[in-house]
């Protein structure tokens, strides 16, 4: 071996050598320790409590043999009034007057201005002329009735539809007084002498062609003079809906059938036609062909029923030797 190459291998041993020395020179460092991700908690899924099951309550069952029972007896402050009419120009006729009374009509709005004529108490067509206007506690309307001119108090108009004649206006106005006072010696003298006076609670009058024990109950003069305090149980008919049997006392009927609204101020007041429009068909023109209806009506009493609570009193008046008596009492309102 050569000398140079003698000398290489000596230098390699060499650096050998000084690497191994380094390396266990170097401190070693803390050993790894793996560390465990923490756990996740288990998210707790809430279990939804029950709802609690609504269980309709049953309704009371309608009684299918008799008619509601009849309300306490009515008075000038519990009977139903219906809204205040609202004056617009138009035919308008007098309500709620005595015979023995008539309406002032004024120069200006007020009851202190100066009276410029009277109008009787089955006064028709006055026309109003414009809206109303407020004096005191009451709405005057400016009108005119025949050569009369002024203002007079609105409460004492309703809205006329048709037309009379003045004996008719006339009776109708004494009947319907009779029938506020509920006073039946006086509305016995008005009951037609040969055919008496029927009671329908509902337009469609039964005669007894419907059936047996459908037909209304007619009274003669002096059998309803009677009526006041009779504790009979009458069939007046068959309830509109559900064809019960209508069994009660007079004083029930006419509580529930007769007056059981203020009739004798109603809002409008139709002659020869019919104001209150419902399901029932309305007979009376072919029932009572020659007689002349009177009705007092009343549009609504409560706004939330948009009218489906309206109400009338038809009154049917015949010419009998040269005399207007009363034939038929029909009452009407909204039904099923």
């Amino acid at each position: 071996m050569s000398g140079r190459r003698c000398a290489w291998m000596a230098y390699l041993a060499c650096v050998m050598l000084l690497l191994a020395g380094c390396a266990a020179a170097q401190p070693t460092g803390p050993a790894l320790t793996a560390t465990t991700a923490p756990t996740q908690t288990a998210v707790l899924t809430a279990t939804p409590q029950a709802l609690p099951t609504y269980t309709p309550t049953a309704l009371p069952t309608a009684t299918s043999t008799t008619a509601p029972p009849p309300a306490p007896s009515p008075s000038p402050t519990s009977l139903p009034k219906g809204a205040p009419t609202v004056i617009e120009p138009g035919p308008y006729a007098v309500v709620g007057l005595a015979l023995d009374d008539a309406l002032d009509v004024r120069a200006a709005p007020g009851n202190d201005r100066a009276l410029v004529g009277t109008i009787p108490p089955y006064g028709t067509g006055l026309r109003v002329t414009g809206q109303g206007r407020e004096a005191g506690a009451a709405t005057w309307a400016p009108l005119v009735y025949r050569e009369l001119e002024g203002w007079t108090d609105s409460t004492f108009l309703a809205q006329q539809v048709g037309e009379a004649s003045e004996p008719v206006a006339m009776r109708a106005t004494a009947i319907i007084q009779a029938i506020a006072a509920r006073d039946l010696t006086a509305l016995s003298q008005f009951v037609h002498p040969q055919e008496g006076v029927r009671f329908s609670p509902y337009p469609y009058v039964m005669t007894g062609l419907e059936g047996e024990g459908q037909a209304n109950l007619v009274f003669s003069a002096d059998e309803l003079s009677d009526l006041a305090d009779d504790p009979t149980v009458y069939q007046w008919g068959i309830l509109n809906g559900s064809g019960a049997p209508i069994e009660i006392t007079f004083d029930a009927y006419w509580q529930r059938f007769v007056y059981d609204a203020d009739f004798a101020r109603p809002q409008v007041i139709g002659y020869g036609e019919a104001v209150g429009r419902g399901n029932t068909i309305n007979n009376i023109p072919q029932v009572y062909p020659q007689g002349v209806m009177i009705e007092y009506h009343f549009r609504n009493f409560d706004p939330d029923y948009e009218g489906l609570d309206w109400r009338s009193l038809r009154l049917v008046i015949e010419e009998y030797e040269g005399d207007w008596y009363l034939v038929g009492i029909v009452h009407a309102e909204w039904t099923i």
